[in-house]
């Protein structure tokens, strides 16, 4: 697959919203590689999307093992962006990836009950706080997850409400749009010549 500034990397699940995003993507002439635990079934993705099957899980205490084999096939892949989803598992895999391999640009989304107080604490809530700060944008589906992000002390500046619920399944054309449209916003930010 030929390498482009529209190659993107998703840092994800195999959840029907994230398959819907990369089949659309693809659909769209989008170079989609999905990096996930437990790869999707064939029949459920667009030919055009390559997967990569991470052997173990990113969630902390493994994260930095995740990190370990993700980091050779995102060189290889050489992505525009990458866009990690859940912050407590992907979202602090790629901010381990950037901290030690200085990539550009990164963008998250947070799902909501993943970084609420009773679901987020100890090791996972300090490297989410952390984590945050290494993302250009953070999309959040509601007011609600907004106002907890805040609590992990996110940069304001960086969130953007973008109603991409978990479990909806089908994610909508205004949607896709909205997140290519910030796609291109940072791919452009990061080849401008200074």
């Amino acid at each position: 697959m030929k390498k482009t500034s529209r190659t993107v990397v998703e840092l994800a699940d195999n959840s029907p919203e994230v398959l819907s995003l990369v089949n659309q993507l693809a659909q769209r002439g989008w170079n989609v590689h999905l990096i996930c635990r437990n790869a999707p079934e064939v029949q459920a993705l667009d030919p055009r999307v390559r997967v990569h099957k991470l052997p173990v899980t990113a969630a902390y205490p493994m994260t930095y093992a995740a990190f370990l084999a993700a980091a050779p096939v995102i060189l290889g892949i050489k992505p525009g962006i990458i866009h990690a989803h859940c912050l407590t598992r992907y979202g602090i895999l790629a901010a381990v990836y950037r901290r030690f391999l200085r990539f550009k640009p990164m963008m998250v989304t947070v799902a909501g009950p993943e970084v609420h107080p009773e679901c987020c604490r100890g090791m996972t809530r300090w490297s989410a706080e952390h984590a945050l700060h290494m993302f250009e944008v953070i999309i959040s589906p509601d007011a609600q997850t907004i106002e907890t992000l805040r609590d992990l002390r996110a940069p304001a500046e960086k969130i953007e409400q973008i109603k991409v619920l978990p479990n909806a399944g089908e994610i909508p054309p205004a949607v896709i749009d909205r997140l290519e449209m910030i796609y291109s916003r940072l791919i452009e930010s990061t080849t401008r010549p200074v």
